[in-house]
């Protein structure tokens, strides 16, 4: 009998959940998209009870489109969207209030209160993070102190992955990963558990927060179906590109858009502009990996394409885009949610610069597609003073978009690769559940730059322009 491994991709915009045999081939894939909920300027929610029902149908409809029962699935793999964090009654199993989502600025104020009373290098020191409300340390904190809800001996908290393992596993299992627990703010990286120190800060009781389990581990199962792999999204993406040698990047662009660079066993000194996470844990074997995260790129098309209705398909924007020589001037800053990497500045607002009468449309979609590369080059050129850089690999979206992407080669300078392989978090996750064969990984297009260095220069110094215009 053929075995299968499932593996559940649960993201910002919505949740696959992917059909793989044991070759790491795809074998279908299926889709649901949740809602995001704005209820006020700056927050983000989404509804956990819609997300765990739409695995839960979606893994019905796999099934049964394939004619498969559960003793055909060998493992289930779980990667995820990160920092996003629930608190649930571990009685009734519902949530208690609406997930806080990863882009959620309503901590703002008290980030900035921590900074101005010095709390920063000791996060820092302790987490590898930033203080920032990207974290979910002051998401989960704001659920306890404003949004009503008391923790009692029925109180559980954790990341969307703690949410999903919890009712996959029937309320048997409340566990998180090492690489999901890395990103909260409330981890200590070095000592690998959560910090007592912090967790006072932050009026956290410990008693609500998930088991902190390896990346590949033991996290129960769901029908008899063992779950063996937990890992944030960028992290996974990380491992199926198969960035094991240090100074090796990717970056997976979808509503956002992660940079990460491998950084071997030993996390490095903090670094203001770059966040330190682990990547992955598998018995004594850590890895850690130096991150820049943009809070908008995908969500910069989505907004040219939904709020200002400038196409409605993303090839005639892109013919749109490419067909003039140039942006002529005209730069789009999209801090929509404030900027991340390097700048880390949450009051920023978005800005459309250089228009000038003879702007027309094929200038605006061209600075939204171009955003997404200059944002890239602002973390590249912070890792490139770490270790020499000379590939970027990438997945995602808009890595399938070949004048993007040759676009981003040409900005970086430095040769920008795609792989034959799609799905790349999703074969992070099922690499980790130790079930399928390993692969070669093969390119599929390398871009390599065209650019002179004196049009490179003047573009990149029109953007870093455009961007002082919104800095606070």
């Amino acid at each position: 009998m053929k075995t299968y491994t499932i593996i559940i991709d649960q993201s910002t915009a919505g949740t696959k959940l992917l059909l793989m045999n044991q070759q790491a081939n795809i074998v279908d894939k299926l889709f649901k998209k949740h809602q995001q909920h704005y209820p006020n300027q700056g927050w983000v929610e989404h509804n956990p009870e819609e997300i765990i029902e739409n695995i839960y149908q979606l893994f019905d409809a796999m099934l049964i489109k394939h004619h498969l029962t559960p003793k055909a699935i060998k493992s289930i793999g779980i990667t995820n969207q990160r920092e996003t964090v629930v608190v649930w009654d571990k009685v009734t199993g519902q949530s208690l209030y609406p997930a806080l989502v990863w882009q959620c600025n309503r901590t703002t104020e008290r980030c900035l209160s921590l900074i101005d009373n010095g709390y920063e290098a000791l996060i820092k020191d302790k987490t590898g993070l930033k203080v920032n409300p990207y974290f979910s340390a002051t998401k989960l904190e704001w659920i306890i102190t404003k949004g009503g809800v008391k923790p009692n001996a029925n109180t559980l908290a954790g990341t969307i992955d703690s949410w999903i393992v919890w009712h996959l596993t029937n309320g048997n299992v409340h566990a998180t990963d090492i690489s999901n627990a890395s990103r909260t703010m409330l981890f200590n990286i070095n000592t690998r558990v959560w910090d007592k120190q912090l967790l006072t800060l932050f009026q956290i009781p410990n008693h609500i927060l998930p088991v902190v389990k390896d990346s590949h581990d033991d996290y129960g199962d769901y029908r008899g179906i063992p779950i063996k792999s937990v890992v944030g999204d960028s992290q996974a993406a990380l491992y199926g590109h198969d960035c094991q040698k240090i100074g090796t990047v990717k970056a997976t662009f979808g509503t956002g858009c992660s940079v990460l660079m491998q950084v071997g066993q030993t996390p490095p000194p903090a670094n203001d502009a770059l966040m330190t996470s682990v990547g992955w844990k598998i018995g004594d074997d850590i890895s850690y990996t130096l991150e820049g995260t943009i809070r908008s790129s995908g969500d910069t098309l989505n907004w040219l394409k939904d709020s200002l209705q400038l196409f409605s398909d993303y090839q005639e924007a892109t013919d749109a885009a490419f067909a003039i020589p140039d942006n002529e001037g005209v730069y789009l800053v999209p801090a929509f949610l404030g900027l991340g990497s390097p700048y880390w500045d949450t009051e920023a607002r978005a800005v459309i610069s250089g228009l000038t009468r003879n702007a027309s449309r094929s200038h605006v979609l061209r600075a939204g597609f171009e955003s997404i590369a200059y944002q890239v080059k602002d973390i590249i050129d912070t890792l490139a003073k770490i270790e020499n850089i000379s590939t970027l690999k990438v997945d995602g979206g808009v890595s399938k978009n070949p004048q993007v992407m040759q676009f981003l080669a040409d900005i970086l300078n430095i040769s920008v690769v795609t792989t034959d392989i799609e799905e790349l978090s999703a074969l992070g996750a099922a690499r980790l559940t130790g079930d399928i064969q390993d692969f070669k990984w093969t390119m599929r297009e390398h871009y390599t730059p065209s650019l002179t260095k004196a049009k490179r220069v003047a573009l990149y110094h029109g953007w870093q322009e455009a961007v002082k215009k919104v800095l606070t």
